[in-house]
């Protein structure tokens, strides 16, 4: 096996995999469409259990990683916006701890889960959020409900007025 020294090297699959992630920034699903576990379930933990690991060893990868560091964009989400949604699946990612931080030291790539304190401020704001979203709701209800009361009560004043 001849010794890999520039990522044009790399297999066929091993590309479609780096190139995948850097459209992505999801290893798991990167994994799966670069053609690797073909045959197996996608959705089973245990498989995308195994796919994680095999995509953080690719990533590990000294050339992998100088190239992706050097390739890597600036995630530009549904044609420019990130919404309310995309910040409230991250803050839920982050307090459950279901979420991994990539983090290098000394050339070497290693997985950290949030910290206690982050998922509490993760719930913070999402508390937060939520209350808004519940207020702007309640608002927007009891406008709805005042529009319609009016509607009725003007509508009964114009029978009254027609009866007599």
């Amino acid at each position: 096996m001849r010794a890999v020294t520039k990522y044009s090297d790399f297999s066929p699959m091993k590309r479609a995999f780096v190139e995948n992630y850097l459209c992505t920034g999801d290893a798991i699903e990167s994994y799966f469409s670069a053609g690797y576990k073909a045959d197996c379930d996608h959705s089973d933990p245990k498989e995308r259990d195994r796919a994680y690991h095999a995509a953080m060893k690719i990533l590990s990868h000294p050339l992998v990683r100088q190239f992706v560091e050097m390739n890597k964009p600036v995630y530009i989400h549904r044609e420019g916006e990130i919404d309310e949604k995309d910040i409230t699946d991250r803050l839920n990612l982050i307090m459950s701890g279901n979420i991994e931080q990539q983090v290098l030291i000394k050339g070497q790539m290693y997985y950290v889960k949030p910290s206690f304190r982050d998922q509490i401020e993760a719930g913070k704001v999402l508390v937060q959020i939520l209350q808004k979203r519940e207020k702007d709701t309640s608002r927007k209800a009891s406008k709805a409900l005042t529009g319609k009361v009016q509607s009725l009560i003007g509508s009964a004043r114009a029978d009254v007025v027609d009866e007599q």
